[in-house]
């Protein structure tokens, strides 16, 4: 059980950081769980795959809450 429930903390962590995404992509560009992302900039009109927007936001998002969580222990965890 000792060596479960980091993994469930982590993979909780994770959980939050896909669901912070998501919420992100759905109010930030009018998202309507669609395979693509339309942007229209003055007279031009990008189409994006949902992936190619997602995944770096989800990168992102994981890197903020990575760094916040090693803040908050002092960066003292061992690998």
């Amino acid at each position: 059980m000792s060596t479960l429930k980091p993994f469930l903390i982590e993979l909780a962590w994770l959980l939050l950081a896909l669901a912070i995404s998501f919420l992100l992509a759905v109010y930030s560009v009018n998202w309507r769980f669609e395979d693509e992302i339309v942007f229209h900039f003055y007279d031009t009109y990008y189409v994006i795959t949902f992936w190619m927007f997602i995944l770096p936001l989800f990168s992102s998002i994981c890197f903020i809450l990575f760094l916040l969580k090693e803040i908050r222990n002092r960066f003292g965890k061992a690998l």
